[in-house]
């Protein structure tokens, strides 16, 4: 091929790309984390019913009130289906019509409470490992200890971790998609 015929070539595939409609793959990247969060919840909702059913595999101890504890876990199973139906908001066409910033503003509670919750584990889990931070232990009748803080640290912050981060990515992803929607309905 001749320099000229290179050059045309490239010529032709720069303005063919500039006709073309703008790349909508970047905003599909984090649809992912919204189907994650809808499995991801989904999935602790099993353990939250078990226990809620009077279930103890898990548990490093007794709690002094069943009652507390059994509201608990059903509260949490019905945080954790918001939750899954939420990840799903985000990252399905039906989701774009409820109204835009209460989406995100839901959203923004489903990463900030757990990425509180990690923080503030991971900033006194360890010192209580290390008997430097004393935990609250007034709601059990009987606990081991060591097992509630390794069990939190290996187990429920990683949980709430992945949460959070994966409601960061969704609402990224619902907030790029659902930006020129919004500005067109402003015009």
């Amino acid at each position: 091929m001749t320099e000229a015929a290179v050059g045309s070539d490239a010529g032709q595939r720069q303005d063919a790309s500039a006709a073309a409609p703008p790349d909508d793959s970047s905003p599909r990247r984090g649809r992912w984390a919204g189907y994650g969060i809808c499995v991801w919840s989904s999935l602790y909702v099993v353990p939250h019913v078990y226990w809620a059913a009077g279930g103890t595999f898990g548990m490093p101890g007794v709690f002094k009130e069943q009652s507390g504890w059994i509201i608990a876990n059903v509260g949490a199973s019905v945080v954790l289906c918001i939750a899954a139906v939420l990840g799903l908001a985000l990252v399905q066409p039906w989701g774009r019509r409820l109204p835009r910033r209460l989406v995100l503003a839901v959203a923004a509670v489903g990463y900030v409470v757990p990425g509180l919750h990690v923080i503030y584990g991971y900033a006194t889990k360890p010192f209580a490992l290390a008997g430097r931070y004393e935990l609250d232990l007034s709601p059990w009748a009987r606990v081991d200890e060591r097992k509630l803080i390794l069990t939190d640290l290996l187990i429920f912050e990683p949980w709430f971790l992945v949460e959070a981060i994966m409601f960061i990515v969704a609402s990224l992803y619902f907030a790029r998609s659902t930006r020129t929607a919004s500005a067109a309905v402003r015009d």
